[in-house]
């Protein structure tokens, strides 16, 4: 039920943010801080918990790097 609620809860915060002119860049963080919260949520130990609260996030700019080149070929 929660993953629901969650789920619902990003959706309406994307929708949100491209109502409100979001940028790339804020979408992506959002992305990335909706896929930590539903890690959090599943993790059953400890370990789990810190294994997402400290997980690398790609930063936009290496993201879009790597987007870009796959397009470009």
């Amino acid at each position: 039920m929660k993953s629901r609620l969650s789920l619902k809860l990003a959706l309406v915060l994307i929708i949100l943010c491209g109502l409100c002119s979001c940028s790339n860049k804020q979408l992506y963080k959002a992305g990335q801080e909706y896929q930590q919260s539903v890690c959090i949520n599943k993790a059953v130990t400890e370990g789990q918990y810190n294994d997402c609260d400290n997980a690398p996030e790609k930063t936009f700019e290496d993201y879009e790097r790597e987007r870009n080149e796959v397009l470009d070929n």
